[in-house]
């Protein structure tokens, strides 16, 4: 599989958790991880939108992007809910668990971009 449908089914899971989360909020009131799911939505179409530069031969773009990409991802999508306390803010520990697997799923295939494969 190429690296960039690897890149694109990270932006599909990344919507699809987030996409769950809005319905899960509409029968609980209550999100599956303190990161607002529209935010979430946002930041997965963007990194879909980035993904294609680079089949476009457009390597500075691309590769500032995935920079980017790493340090928001890693930060607020790996980091952010590893540290996070309390859990409670979380619907369970299985979604705490799936935001931080899909987020560094999102940035091992940045890394492994950056890295010119």
């Amino acid at each position: 599989m190429s690296l960039m449908l690897l890149q694109l089914s990270y932006a599909v899971l990344g919507g699809i958790m987030n996409i769950m989360s809005l319905l899960h909020y509409r029968n609980t009131a209550r999100y599956y991880t303190p990161t607002g799911p529209v935010s979430g939505l946002m930041m997965m179409a963007m990194y879909a939108l980035c993904v294609p530069l680079q089949r476009l031969e457009w390597q500075l773009p691309f590769q500032v992007m995935m920079v980017i990409f790493v340090v928001l991802l890693g930060a607020g999508g790996v980091l952010k809910h590893l540290v996070h306390r309390p859990t409670t803010d979380y619907a369970s520990a299985t979604a705490r668990w799936a935001a931080i697997m899909i987020n560094g799923y999102g940035v091992a295939l940045s890394v492994y971009a950056l890295a010119g494969n």
